[in-house]
């Protein structure tokens, strides 16, 4: 007799922050493949700060496998509601991970997303080891996310991944900078741009096949730093002028539009309220490279049918 094929369980996954940008590119990512059933989960759905709802939603999904894309992001907002900012960012991560233990869930992997933003002025360029100094409400919250999500998995005994990016941009999110900038340029506008504030861009499709491995492999628990590949960080200014020759490479009459468009240097003190880290680089030792940041913005930039 031949021996029948095993036939793969799926696996459940669910993904907090869903309806955020890079929770629908995490969504979009694993619906693609038939082993695994994807739960997305809004703040509307099953709020982070609400560990009842948590407990809810993990007997009722039994994950093997959470993702955290939830945050609140708005660095100004954080600065004038830090005790929101502390709920969602900070305690809202360590929930997560507590309703997993008390589920007896000790055999699901935790994913949660942080920022480069957990770091200051104190240095140009920062590895996974590099103890954080964040100089904002909303730094030191995704810092306080960080430590919560690290105590409370050790406590249980889970697997979990800190992973910390930067400038994301995506194809769910119209409204983000490097969109903003290009269909400002396509439109021969004149733009004002920081120039003393330096990270690196990272596309969110590339960020989410680097993570997704770390769910189904056995690395490390820990941090992890997923950034596209670059020889330094760029400012927003840098950026734009990239998008431009991108775009001044493109059919006559964009050529003829980004040509004509203007960009503008200014600095952080004349355009935020919050203070921002001026230059926080993220090195990435442990995970394969990912594509350099400009060649998935120009393919980005391509993909958006500006004509």
């Amino acid at each position: 007799m031949k021996h029948e094929k095993k036939k793969r369980v799926q696996k459940n996954v669910l993904v907090f922050g869903a309806e955020g940008m890079l929770g629908k590119e995490f969504c979009y990512a694993l619906r693609k493949n038939a082993r695994y059933r994807v739960f997305p989960a809004s703040h509307r759905t099953a709020d982070i700060t609400d560990e009842s709802a948590l407990a809810g939603c993990m007997k009722k999904v039994r994950p093997d496998i959470v993702i955290n894309c939830a945050a609140f992001i708005n660095v100004d907002a954080c600065e004038d509601h830090v005790l929101k900012a502390w709920q969602v960012n900070a305690l809202g991560p360590g929930n997560i991970v507590r309703a997993l233990g008390d589920a007896k869930l000790r055999r699901a992997v935790f994913v949660h997303i942080s920022t480069s933003d957990v770091f200051g002025n104190d240095k140009k360029a920062y590895r996974e080891t590099d103890t954080p100094h964040p100089v904002n409400a909303y730094g030191g919250s995704k810092y306080g996310g960080e430590n919560n999500v690290e105590h409370e998995a050790r406590s249980a005994g889970l697997r979990y991944y800190i992973v910390r990016t930067s400038w994301i941009y995506s194809r769910f999110r119209e409204t983000y900078f490097i969109d903003t900038v290009a269909k400002a340029l396509a439109r021969s506008e004149t733009l004002t741009l920081v120039s003393d504030q330096k990270s690196v861009p990272t596309w969110t499709r590339d960020l989410v096949r680097s993570v997704l491995p770390l769910c189904f492999g056995r690395n490390n628990s820990g941090t992890y730093h997923v950034v596209n590949d670059a020889e330094r960080a760029v400012s927003k200014y840098e950026i734009a002028l990239e998008i431009k020759r991108i775009l001044c490479f493109g059919s006559g009459a964009l050529r003829t539009r980004a040509a004509r468009a203007r960009l503008r240097r200014a600095f952080r003190k004349d355009i935020f309220k919050v203070e921002r880290p001026a230059s926080p680089f993220l090195i990435n030792t442990k995970l394969p490279k990912l594509p350099h940041w400009k060649r998935s913005l120009k393919e980005y930039i391509l993909s958006l049918h500006l004509v």
